[in-house]
């Protein structure tokens, strides 16, 4: 595929056939003419102009203004020799669109819980975020393929994928994304990472750490430095929710910092501010590390006892 950097010329509009493959009740599916592109690529299309998706990283990150701002009617414009190879089917499995989703903490096997870096976004594949698409042909351009989503999309971040016998052609868009509240977006995409599982991520209200009382999950915030009076300290928070339908005693708590290599270098316990969480309630913890030891790169807390356990 063409990567190069530059705006894309167009070419006079050109009708769009319905590819028939893949529709069913087609009568009302938006036939209008649209601007094409003459090179090859992948291109957002809002029915007044095109705005190219791909390219290096460098220009991908100078040209994040022109593409975060786009309207909920818009449609993508993929222009690949492997298009023509595609049928009705074989479109829907290729050309993937989703949103983006934020990424809260990490799960290892053994259940402990590590935050993950501030603003870190990701492709996690749910359908619960994926986005229907209808495909449209190009009038005599069977290397051309438009995919139009079913209803116009929602303000927020999204990933366009395109997948090739040669690679895959990752693309990011915003749709109104500099209005966009943050904090209310990452709250409804919000996922953890469980590496080496089946599936890598799961939406949050899934996270399955669980106390041995069958009912308390274990939420890390991202850790802070603090500086006083004393010297440097680590202030570690986080929440404890009861999801049972029972009052639950709360266990101590174990936290673990650790190297990148996984060695613990510091191990300490603590309380949490109350013995019992009342039934769909939740409290907050916090724990200060006074002077943490040179090299610490992750946190994790845990219940001490049988709490380790993971709820299967």
């Amino acid at each position: 595929m063409n990567m190069t950097t530059k705006w894309p010329a167009v070419v006079r509009p050109l009708a769009l056939s319905v590819m028939a493959t893949l529709l069913t009740a087609c009568a009302g599916l938006d036939q209008r003419a649209r601007l094409l592109p003459e090179e090859q690529g992948i291109y957002a299309s809002t029915g007044e102009q095109l705005v190219r998706l791909n390219g290096s990283p460098e220009w991908e990150r100078e040209t994040w203004a022109q593409r975060s701002n786009l309207g909920p009617r818009t449609d993508f414009v993929i222009y690949h020799p492997a298009v023509a190879q595609l049928s009705g089917g074989d479109a829907a499995t290729a050309i993937r669109l989703e949103q983006v989703s934020w990424v809260r903490s990490e799960v290892a096997a053994d259940g402990a819980v590590t935050p993950v870096p501030a603003n870190t976004w990701a492709t996690s594949r749910l359908e619960a975020f994926r986005v229907p698409l209808e495909f449209q042909r190009v009038d005599l351009r069977r290397d051309m393929l438009v995919a139009v989503p079913i209803r116009p999309l929602q303000p927020g971040l999204y990933s366009l994928k395109f997948r090739t016998a040669e690679g895959v052609y990752n693309t990011r868009v915003g749709i109104g994304w500099p209005t966009v509240n943050r904090k209310d977006y990452a709250a409804a995409t919000c996922v953890d990472r469980y590496p080496g599982t089946g599936q890598l991520y799961r939406r949050c209200g899934q996270q399955p750490l669980a106390a041995a009382s069958g009912g308390l999950n274990l939420y890390l915030v991202t850790p802070q430095a603090m500086a006083s009076q004393e010297g440097r300290a680590m202030v570690i928070q986080g929440v404890i929710v009861n999801e049972s339908d029972t009052a639950q005693p709360v266990p101590p708590l174990s936290g673990y910092l650790h190297r990148s290599d996984g060695q613990v270098l510091r191990r300490w316990q603590f309380a949490a501010p109350a013995a019992e969480i009342g039934p769909g309630e939740s409290i907050s913890f916090r724990s200060e590390v006074p002077d943490p030891p040179p090299g610490a790169h992750s946190v994790r807390v845990r219940f001490i006892g049988k709490s380790d356990a993971l709820r299967q």
